[in-house]
């Protein structure tokens, strides 16, 4: 934030023309009013925008550990870890996603391939 508000403050003062010997007293304090409300505005959209992050870092939590327990699932016998890959996929679907979410239909397929799996071993013993 400070980095960003000096970086501001250098710009501003860079970009606009340079004060000459001959500023009057009065240019030299409107100049600073005008650059303490642009840092007021500066630190009112960072606090809007620090809100908006931590709304958007709450979304993101919520959704990730749904997908990231997909990958526990790993573990366990076929009918467990089916049963748990389908509870993520009705998670998901409670989050709004459709079967057509890349997210959903990996599950799906993993699922799929799980089912085969164990058919297959299950047949082989």
């Amino acid at each position: 934030m400070r980095i960003c508000l000096a970086t501001t403050i250098l710009l501003l003062s860079v970009s606009s023309p340079g004060l000459s010997v001959s500023d009057s007293t009065d240019q030299l304090n409107t100049r600073v009013q005008r650059l303490e409300m642009e840092v007021l505005q500066l630190r009112q959209e960072n606090v809007a925008l620090s809100a908006k992050l931590a709304e958007i870092q709450k979304l993101v939590s919520e959704r990730l550990p749904p997908i990231a327990g997909a990958a526990d699932a790993e573990q366990g016998t076929c009918q467990q870890r089916i049963e748990k890959l389908g509870k993520e996929r009705e998670n998901l679907k409670k989050l709004g996603l459709q079967d057509r979410h890349p997210d959903v239909s990996r599950i799906t397929a993993k699922i799929q391939t799980i089912s085969s799996e164990c058919e297959v071993g299950q047949t082989q013993r």
